[in-house]
């Protein structure tokens, strides 16, 4: 018997030459909440970020969805995590936004080669490489054994 079940989606899409907006929802057997935050990537900050709880275990819950203002202008660097966690978590937050934007905030990670990439000679491989050597099984192998190795979505879109 099932007794728990939880759905995550997250989008980012670029616009114009430095904005990324991520939108992302989690839908699960007591909630439901959206998110939708914008951020200038040439100063890596947040600009807005604003979300609704659609559905929580009480009404009052919806009450935090005000502290994510407090997101706004924040740095997306090192130490972001920590931030957010004591900013919107805790006694007088709610830990499955916490949650939500802690893995929208992982995504920017993906979506930063499409701010990069129209440099002359840009090395996608080497990029990411650099990026996740030593967390990733596939990128703590060398850049000749990838070369070789590639995906199969690489050699669909010529990467």
């Amino acid at each position: 018997m099932l007794v728990f079940n939880r759905n995550r989606s997250i989008t980012c899409e670029k616009e114009g030459n430095w904005g990324l907006i991520i939108r992302a929802s989690s839908v699960d057997t007591f909630h439901e909440m959206f998110l939708i935050m914008t951020i200038d990537m040439e100063i890596r900050e947040i600009v807005e970020a604003t979300g609704e709880l659609i559905r929580g275990p009480y009404t009052f819950c919806r009450e935090t969805m005000a502290l994510l203002a407090v997101l706004k202008k924040m740095k997306v660097d090192r130490g972001i995590s920590k931030e957010v966690v004591t900013k919107i978590g805790g006694p007088g937050g709610c830990t499955q936004f916490v949650d939500l934007v802690l893995e929208a905030l992982r995504a920017v990670g993906q979506c930063e080669e499409s701010f990069v990439t129209g440099a002359e000679g840009f090395d996608s491989l080497g990029y990411w490489h650099g990026k996740l050597a030593g967390k990733c099984y596939a990128h703590s192998h060398s850049l000749e054994d990838k070369r070789l190795h590639k995906s199969v979505s690489a050699v669909l879109t010529g990467n």
